[in-house]
């Protein structure tokens, strides 16, 4: 046996004591501790808004293209992303636990199992609890799922800034601006910018992506602790909580042109996500074209990528740009 060989060897027993030694300080050492380990905040004291993206805990590719595409072009101080998984259990801790010691992004709700029933159903509403507990607060709070795009800039621009108590002059990215508390800046009272959907008896914004004022959010937390329901589908969930309470809110409508489910089969078929010229961009379904902010519903890599590519750190770019 030569010496490279027992060096090798050497590497591949350290490398199980490792992978075991994380192992068990999931599984023996206290469970999983993310939430107290790094702040939720971005150690911006004017950080107002939290834009929290649900994710599986295996789905890291997803996460890191979200990460090189939307989250990139849109960092700034003020703003904060976090991705949101459950419980991935024993497999996928340390794997888990090294992406988060990278990134410092995400954050794990150690109580939920995880899987699709738990995702659509509480998982949304059991973060609004976590958040509620914290020390940090913001005057928005998104929830996104991981197959829609955001263009934040544009959100921010033209949604969340006119309904903050204190305006700021700057139209480019007002967020850099921003130099209040989340205290001292305050959006509106029980608000909810979101699709409209409904139900006979009351309204819910689409789960794609919904934004909630804080006040909103923790009277969310607080209704579900009161009336824990298990078997509602998560944005469905937000007014029929309130419904049942009594509880009335604003429900801002983002339009199909804004906030809309993608198909990469009314593209305009030149291999981009934009939409053939006079497509009807009002429809519930259609490709990326004018107003654009949230597409939804890119399973597929390829198709995410190609509706990124849209976009540039000012928003929409022209659909002629580069030809």
């Amino acid at each position: 046996m030569t010496f490279k060989t027992k060096k090798s060897l050497l590497v591949s027993a350290l490398g199980l004591v490792i992978l075991f030694a994380l192992i068990a300080n999931f599984t023996h050492g206290g469970g999983w501790g993310y939430t107290h380990r790094f702040s939720l905040s971005n150690g911006h004291k004017s950080a107002v808004w939290l834009i929290a993206t649900i994710s599986a805990a295996h789905d890291q590719e997803r996460r890191n293209i979200i990460r090189s595409t939307w989250q990139s072009l849109y960092r700034d101080d003020d703003i904060v992303t976090r991705f949101v998984i459950s419980n991935p259990g024993d497999l996928w801790a340390p794997f888990i636990e090294h992406e988060n010691a990278t990134f410092q992004d995400l954050i794990v709700l150690p109580h939920l199992e995880e899987t699709a029933e738990i995702a659509n159903t509480i998982k949304s509403v059991e973060l609004f609890k976590h958040l509620a507990a914290q020390g940090q607060r913001w005057a928005y709070v998104s929830k996104l799922d991981d197959d829609s795009f955001l263009d934040a800039r544009t959100f921010y621009r033209e949604y969340l800034r006119p309904h903050l108590h204190q305006p700021t002059a700057n139209t480019h990215f007002p967020l850099n601006s921003l130099r209040y508390t989340a205290q001292e800046l305050q959006p509106s009272n029980r608000t909810v910018f979101g699709r409209l959907l409904s139900r006979e008896q009351f309204s819910y914004p689409g789960g794609q992506f919904y934004t909630l004022s804080w006040d909103t959010m923790a009277l969310l937390a607080r209704l579900h602790t009161a009336n824990p329901i298990t078997n509602e589908h998560e944005d469905v969930l937000v007014g029929r909580l309130m419904h049942e309470a009594g509880e009335s809110f604003e429900l801002i409508e983002l339009p199909n042109r804004t906030a809309f489910d993608y198909s990469p089969e009314l593209a305009r078929g030149d291999g981009t996500a934009w939409a053939a010229g006079g497509a009807d961009l009002d429809t519930f379904v259609h490709a990326i074209g004018p107003g654009s902010i949230n597409p939804h519903k890119m399973r597929s890599d390829e198709d995410y990528l190609r509706v990124a590519a849209c976009y540039d750190k000012d928003g929409l770019i022209s659909r002629d740009k580069g030809e």
